[in-house]
């Protein structure tokens, strides 16, 4: 199951969604082309990326707190809620404190 967990200033994924064989996994596919592609709206000084390679994880942290990079992580949410519903055995997604 892929985990994620975000605030208004972070977002972490974790873990894999195990939907289909290796290669044929729309689900892992489709959350990794929505955050990574994601990416080139942040400017690099702006973020820090955090890889955990023991969970499969990632976490995007904003250094710059802006109203627009905090409203750019928001974006992200917005496009990862339909894919959690949709894949609701495959994917949780959570607000963190």
């Amino acid at each position: 199951m892929i985990v994620i967990s975000y605030t208004k200033n972070s977002i972490q994924l974790s873990g894999h969604a195990c939907q289909a064989p290796k290669g044929k996994d729309i689900v892992c596919a489709g959350v990794s082309a929505i955050f990574f592609g994601s990416l080139s709206w942040f400017k690099a000084k702006d973020i820090k990326l955090i890889y955990n390679k023991k969970n499969n994880g990632v976490k995007l942290e904003l250094i710059n707190k802006t109203k627009t990079n905090q409203q750019y992580l928001g974006l992200i949410v917005k496009q990862l809620k339909p894919m959690a519903y949709d894949f609701k055995k495959y994917i949780k997604l959570s607000k963190g404190k």
